[in-house]
């Protein structure tokens, strides 16, 4: 769900036109040429998510956004946390449960933990 999209195809369609610093952030250099700054085509983008350890790279972005918003907190202060969990759009198949996570977010945006968990309890239309 990476800024806002909602599948690999809007992912592929954000990348295309992500803010410069984000298209930095990400590595991604300038052509020495052109100094236009070529980004991955989205089927390109789709099997290396594919590839991906999802709690890895859940852990590299938390830690991303963690320093982006660490120097606007003060010490020992008390910040709330919003604790959410959600279904992830298409995960499930015919043999297999949707993929259920649990978040913990700070206000400010920041994702501070995000775990897979066995199922979403609370439901009672989950089968499971």
């Amino acid at each position: 769900m990476s800024a806002g999209a909602r599948s690999l195809a809007a992912i592929g369609e954000w990348i295309t036109d992500a803010p410069r610093w984000a298209v930095d952030a990400l590595g991604f250099a300038p052509d020495p040429l052109t100094g236009q700054v070529v980004v991955p085509h989205p089927a390109t983008v789709r099997r290396l998510l594919a590839r991906l350890d999802g709690d890895a790279l859940d852990a590299a972005i938390g830690a991303f956004l963690s320093a982006r918003t660490a120097r606007a907190r003060e010490p020992d202060t008390l910040w709330p946390i919003a604790v959410d969990g959600k279904t992830v759009r298409g995960s499930r198949t015919r043999t297999t449960l949707a993929v259920s996570l649990l978040s913990a977010m700070a206000h400010s945006g920041e994702v501070l933990a995000q775990r897979q968990v066995s199922d979403k309890s609370d439901d009672p239309h989950h089968r499971g």
